[in-house]
């Protein structure tokens, strides 16, 4: 499988190498940002769910690191853009990916061609495929209090339920996953 994984990553390599580098250069990006559908889905208004990256971009970098924004095939670019000048107001280099090709590559496959010190995503699939194919760190579970603030009341249950799911996904990896049961499964107690 690695076999398939490596020659999709070169492929991308071959056709988004020079746009990436273009974008960024060589500088060092300090934290790869991925986005969610919060607003898109209903679970925050645009202004919250920036103000949600926001304040765990703060808890992980300091101002004026490289900020790389990667949205979600289906983000709206208003919500990166807001997001992208209020970072850049905090003191902090940013771009912003909101060309749509770009972005519905796979994370998995468009990793090396970032390759950032940290990558911070919310109740995202990308934080399993990182966990197995690349040795990244990440920042996927978000404290409790955090996401009530950020989050509609009546979406941040699930949003929790989700995270404890995710958590029950990562152990599964780091413990030596190798296939023989679910990755993903619902916690039952």
């Amino acid at each position: 499988m690695h076999g398939v994984l490596d020659q999709a990553k070169k492929t991308v390599q071959d056709i988004y190498g020079d746009y990436v580098k273009e974008k960024i250069g060589s500088q060092m990006v300090d934290l790869l940002l991925l986005t969610s559908t919060f607003s898109e889905s209903k679970y925050s208004s645009e202004e919250k769910e920036v103000d949600l990256y926001i304040n765990r971009v703060l808890d992980s970098v300091s101002s004026g690191s490289l900020i790389v924004i990667k949205e979600h095939p289906r983000n709206s670019s208003n919500v990166s853009n807001l997001l992208k000048y209020k970072l850049l107001n905090l003191g902090f280099k940013v771009y912003c990916f909101n060309d749509q090709d770009f972005n519905f590559i796979p994370i998995e496959l468009s990793i090396g061609l970032i390759k950032p010190n940290l990558v911070v995503s919310f109740t995202s699939s990308a934080t399993i495929a990182l966990a197995l194919f690349e040795d990244v760190k990440q920042i996927p579970i978000h404290p409790e209090q955090v996401l009530r603030k950020f989050i509609f009341s009546e979406s941040v249950d699930s949003m929790i339920d989700y995270q404890i799911i995710l958590t029950d996904s990562l152990l599964r990896i780091k413990g030596g996953w190798l296939g023989g049961q679910a990755i993903w499964s619902r916690r039952t107690d």
